[in-house]
């Protein structure tokens, strides 16, 4: 037993991020922990052959080359968050290293964010606070409008979708049109809902709300024509991937008047250019990409994560493998 302790605790795990203290615990029984908070990817590439396990974050790009520069030594990359769009799962493959991810954990925290971006749009909250504490008290200004008895389009219907559905539905009494290829209508109607093709879902939406992966599929999911087929009226809220929408194409349409207001988690750089002309949009709400930050939801990430990691290097298969066909 002390020469099989003395093998695991080998080990070195790499995290981008401070880990909480209960996936601490998990990740010390297995190895050695080192934490490197804002580790560029250039650093990363210097002593990437020395980790056997990474938490990884969504900034770094994990690609054939960086596999390559590993050696043979990493064993798994465990992305603390649902999207792995930043690690070309095939290349980890190719190299023998798992990919996994931690979907469903932070379905709440995001749902919640995405209905609070709903809301701050429709009651023009960010604006009427900045403008309130610089001493104007517009109260005519502001009138907003409700969410109850509107219609909320909602494109992707996963965990954090179909969550979003639900408050809207049994919440706030909205009609829910879905769009989703990868979903039946029978899933749809069981959450009250109304399955649509896109085109109509756009037409007919007061709110249009994304919850995608972003993939060759959905990269630009939203353009110019697409945006042109929503109302005048109409709040775009996207809190999964910014490269979903075309940003150029939406600066333009909330410009115009083409749409209303944009509530807006995700942009498509990452940290954005300080001149991006939404900074300069009333009708513009902003967050650093920060849907899935809550003490529940980061709690739950970290964990899962880091079970995955220690899973992998104890020869047991993670639970939420992104390439299943490495384990074959």
């Amino acid at each position: 037993m002390e020469n099989e302790e003395k093998i695991e605790k080998e080990y070195k795990i790499l995290s981008c991020s401070e880990p909480v203290d209960e996936a601490k615990q998990i990740l010390d029984e297995v190895g050695t922990l080192l934490v490197e908070e804002n580790l560029s990817r250039g650093e990363l590439l210097q002593k990437i052959d020395s980790y056997d396990a990474i938490l990884a974050g969504s900034t770094i790009e994990y690609d054939d080359f960086l596999f390559e520069r590993a050696g043979g030594k990493l064993k798994i990359v465990s992305r603390v968050g649902v999207g792995y769009d930043n690690v070309d799962v095939e290349a980890a493959t190719k190299h023998g290293v798992m990919v996994t991810n931690t979907p469903g954990v932070m379905a709440e925290s995001v749902a919640e964010h995405a209905i609070m971006l709903m809301l701050a749009s429709a009651k023009n909250l960010v604006r009427a606070d900045r403008e309130t504490r610089e001493g104007e008290w517009k109260w005519g200004e502001y009138r907003g409008e409700e969410l109850w008895n509107k219609t909320l389009g909602e494109i992707g219907l996963g965990r954090i979708g179909s969550n979003v559905a639900r408050k809207a539905r049994k919440g706030f009494g909205m009609r829910v049109l879905v769009h989703d290829p990868y979903v039946s209508e029978s899933e749809v109607l069981e959450l009250g809902g109304k399955y649509e093709y896109l085109d109509s879902l756009l037409k007919e939406s007061d709110i249009v709300n994304l919850n995608v992966p972003l993939t060759e599929e959905t990269y630009h999911l939203l353009g110019e024509d697409e945006l042109q087929k929503m109302k005048t009226s109409a709040i775009l809220v996207n809190t999964s991937r910014g490269a979903v929408v075309n940003e150029k194409a939406l600066i333009k349409a909330l410009k115009n008047g083409q749409i209303a207001k944009a509530g807006l988690d995700v942009l498509e750089q990452e940290p954005p250019e300080k001149e991006n002309p939404l900074f300069e949009m009333d009708n513009v709400i902003l967050t650093p990409h920060q849907g899935s930050n809550t003490r529940n939801g980061v709690r739950r990430m970290f964990v899962e994560a880091a079970q995955c990691a220690a899973n992998a290097l104890q020869g047991k298969k993670p639970k939420f493998l992104v390439n299943e066909k490495i384990w074959e």
